[in-house]
């Protein structure tokens, strides 16, 4: 990201739909992203250096927690959790290096 009209990389905050600093020109620590049609949290990423690093996190537009995990160097690795609309676990799955390992598992209900 640059400065308007200059090729000089911005540093500063960003609002709107998506809320987060940028330093030197990439996206740098906690991003929100807000959803247009009512405003509500639809996602939350962590950066560093402008590439995804940490905890992540999607929502349902109920607010309930859709999915989540975590990234190393703009890929997933551990664990990564998905739910339903109602808030059940509906599949977990292990990555390593954006890869996923063993088997993964999904939840069935009655």
């Amino acid at each position: 990201y640059y400065e308007k009209s200059t090729n000089v990389p911005f540093t500063g905050q960003v609002y709107g739909t998506s809320v987060g600093k940028i330093k030197n020109g990439k996206k740098e620590g906690e991003w929100l992203i807000y959803r247009d049609e009512d405003g509500e949290l639809r996602a939350k990423y962590y950066y560093k250096k402008g590439r995804v690093e940490g905890e992540y996190s999607l929502y349902w537009f109920n607010g309930q927690l859709m999915s989540k995990g975590n990234f190393k160097d703009s890929k997933r690795e551990g664990e990564f959790l998905s739910y339903r609309e109602n808030g059940q676990l509906q599949e977990s799955g292990m990555y390593r290096a954006g890869e996923r390992v063993g088997p993964g598992m999904r939840i069935q209900t009655g």
